[in-house]
């Protein structure tokens, strides 16, 4: 049996030490980006694999808390609370 790959998000999860001392240590890198007519000329299935690695990398981004973003958060949280049942 051979060891899963080291790179492997499945067998790393960022609960163990070495998933997340991977995705701390891991420099996403920015996607290229197509013209809006290269991409509409994508099938559904490439348009999907073009879009993996932008979302991944948006993912990552850093969200600044400004008054906006703590006040969304904030009404997001209540939300949440008050429909809970």
């Amino acid at each position: 049996m051979t060891p899963p790959d080291a790179h492997d998000d499945e067998h790393n999860p960022l609960t163990t030490k070495d998933g997340w001392r991977q995705f701390v240590d891991d420099a996403p890198v920015c996607p290229t980006m197509l013209s809006f007519r290269a991409f509409k000329a994508l099938a559904e299935e490439k348009r999907l694999a073009y879009n993996e690695p932008r979302l991944d990398y948006h993912s990552r981004l850093v969200i600044v808390a400004t008054p906006t973003v703590r006040n969304v958060f904030t009404t997001g949280r209540r939300l949440v609370l008050l429909n809970r049942h």
